[in-house]
């Protein structure tokens, strides 16, 4: 799918103000979406299709990944092209009392170039799942067989477990379908010593995050924001461009299409 010109990212007064101020997004530990099938619902899939496929090569390609599989930690800021998504506003955009901050994607990734981001759009339907997972392994099973003929080191394995591993992160449960979600990503290492790694509460956990860009000395490219369907908009719009333009952005604000019909 091509990129969005646009890509939204739904948070609360304080979230935007962070973003804003700090000039970065936080990146959470994977561990911790809000989706407790996140990675297990692909892992289900994967096996559903390998059943399927019933390669002779598939037991010696996964035991060769597990081998040189590196301990790593993914980092993930989700996006969305749905700007009136109700239950977005009810998880994230602090219960439609929030907002919804819209970034110019290309210039957003190149803000990110540096920091070895790469951005993704999610899978929902079952049947493209499939499909997307027996083309990706059929293609890891036909690399893979050319590895083993020429003889290849194990550096040029590493590869096909981060292709096949990009493939799963797009595949998300259905349920989700409505949040329409891209997502930025970035693997770390376990043991990477210079990943500006920080942590916070969240309920009654300590989350990892990263803060990203790690070079945020202009600001981010946002394109504009939109105030929730709960907020008083006489007042929500014109202190948020007030407080847009002292951070030397020139973003339009607008009122939620969904204030209508909100109680």
């Amino acid at each position: 799918m091509p990129l969005p010109d646009t890509i939204w990212h739904y948070t609360n007064a304080a979230g935007l103000h962070g973003i804003i101020t700090n000039k970065q997004l936080h990146f959470g530990d994977a561990r911790f979406m809000n989706d407790r099938t996140e990675r297990t619902y692909a892992d289900t899939m994967l096996r559903e299709v390998q059943a399927i496929l019933d390669h002779p090569a598939l037991p010696d390609l996964q035991v060769t990944l597990d081998a040189l599989r590196l301990p790593d930690r993914l980092y993930v800021c989700c996006l969305s092209t749905n700007t009136e998504s109700i239950s977005q506003w009810q998880r994230y955009g602090g219960d439609g009392a929030g907002y919804c901050i819209g970034f110019r994607t290309h210039d957003l990734l190149a803000v990110m170039e540096e920091d070895y981001v790469s951005i993704t759009d999610m899978l929902y339907d079952p049947a493209a799942q499939r499909e997307h997972l027996r083309d990706a392994l059929n293609a890891t099973l036909r690399e893979f067989a050319q590895l083993r003929e020429a003889n290849k080191n194990y550096l040029h394995y590493l590869m096909l477990d981060v292709d096949l591993d990009s493939v799963i992160l797009r595949l998300k449960h259905p349920a989700f379908h409505d949040e329409q979600e891209w997502r930025l990503y970035r693997r770390t290492p376990n043991d990477e010593e210079d990943t500006p790694l920080t942590c916070a509460p969240r309920g009654s956990y300590i989350k990892p995050y990263l803060a990203l860009p790690t070079n945020h000395n202009q600001p981010l490219p946002i394109a504009a924001v939109i105030a929730g369907p709960r907020l008083d908009h006489d007042i929500a719009i014109p202190a948020t461009q007030t407080f847009l333009a002292t951070n030397q952005i020139m973003a339009p604000v607008t009122a939620s299409n969904l204030t209508t019909i909100w109680r």
